[in-house]
C-alpha cells in the first residue's frame, strides 16, 4: 500500500509442510513439520530507480512429533534493513542486514541469536558481460531436530558470446553450524555427529537458443562436501533441451 508517493508499507506470508517417509534414518528420524511466515515491511522510495525498507518477520515452526526432543518447534524473530534497486549506472542489486532471535519451545534449549545478511548484487561491464555476487547469513531447522546457521558465498560471470549462445563460470563457498537439541535421555547422541559442514564449488554452463521454440542447456558442476565426521566430492553433469509453445 503506497501511503504517499514517497512511502508504502506492504506485507504477507505462506505456508509450507513437509512430509518424510519412514525408513533407516539413524539416531535422529526424519519429523514432519511446518512452517509460517509472516512479514511486515516499511519502504521509502528514494528515487525511481532505488528504494530503502526496513523489515520485521515472525515464524512458527511445528514439529507432528513435538514430544521428541528437536529444535524445530519455535518462534523466529527477525528485524532488517536494506536497499534495493539500482546504484548506479551498472550496478544493481538487493542488500540487507538483520538480526535474528529464536526462541524454541522445548526446555532446556536457550535461545539463539546472530547477525543475519542478505547480499545479492549484479554488476554490467558492457551489452555482453556481467557478473554477480551474493551473500546470505540465515536460521533454518532441520527435519531432523537440529538448528542450521548457514553462511553463503557465490559469484558468477556471464558471457554472451553470439547471439544465441551465452555462458557462466561460477564460484561458492558456505559454511554450515549445527545445533542440537538438549536429550536428557541420550546424552551420549552427539557422539559421531557433524557439527558443522563446509561446501566448495565450481561451475560451467552454456545455453543456445535452437529456435523461437526450443533451447538448450548444458552444464557442470562440481562440490567438494567437508564434514567433522567425513567428506566426499559430488559431480552433476546435465543437459537438457527445452520447449516452448
Amino acid at each position: 500500500y503506497n501511503h504517499s508517493p514517497k512511502f508504502g508499507i506492504g506485507g504477507g506470508t505462506s505456508y509450507s509442510i513437509q512430509e518424510y517417509q519412514s525408513g533407516s534414518t539413524g539416531p535422529r528420524p526424519y519429523q514432519d513439520f511446518s512452517t509460517l511466515p509472516i512479514y511486515i515491511r516499511a519502504f521509502y522510495i528514494y528515487s525511481e530507480k532505488l528504494d530503502f525498507y526496513t523489515n520485521y518477520s515472525f515464524k512458527k515452526s511445528i514439529s507432528k512429533n513435538g514430544s521428541q526432543p528437536n529444535l524445530i518447534d519455535s518462534d523466529s524473530h527477525t528485524f532488517s534493513v536494506g536497499a534495493s534497486g539500482n546504484y548506479s549506472s551498472k550496478l544493481s542489486g538487493d542488500a540487507s542486514v538483520g538480526y535474528t532471535l529464536i526462541d524454541f519451545d522445548q526446555v532446556g534449549n536457550p535461545s539463539q541469536d546472530n547477525l543475519t545478511l542478505s547480499l545479492e548484487l549484479l554488476y554490467k561491464y558492457n551489452s555482453k558481460t556481467s557478473s554477480s555476487f551474493g551473500i546470505s547469513r540465515n536460521f533454518s531447522p532441520s527435519a531432523q531436530g537440529f538448528s542450521t546457521f548457514a553462511t553463503t558465498v557465490n559469484t558468477a560471470v556471464n558471457h554472451r558470446f553470439t547471439e544465441t549462445l551465452t555462458g557462466s563460470i561460477s564460484l561458492s563457498a558456505s559454511q554450515v553450524d549445527y545445533t542440537y537439541p538438549f536429550d536428557p535421555n541420550n546424552p551420549d547422541l552427539l557422539i559421531g555427529e557433524s557439527h558443522s559442514m563446509n561446501t566448495y564449488g565450481f561451475g560451467l554452463s552454456l545455453a543456445k537458443s535452437l529456435s523461437r521454440y526450443f533451447s538448450a542447456l548444458t552444464s557442470y558442476n562440481y562440490s567438494l562436501i567437508d564434514r567433522t565426521s567425513n567428506s566426499y566430492d559430488r559431480h552433476v553433469l546435465q543437459a537438457q533441451i527445452t520447449g516452448r509453445f
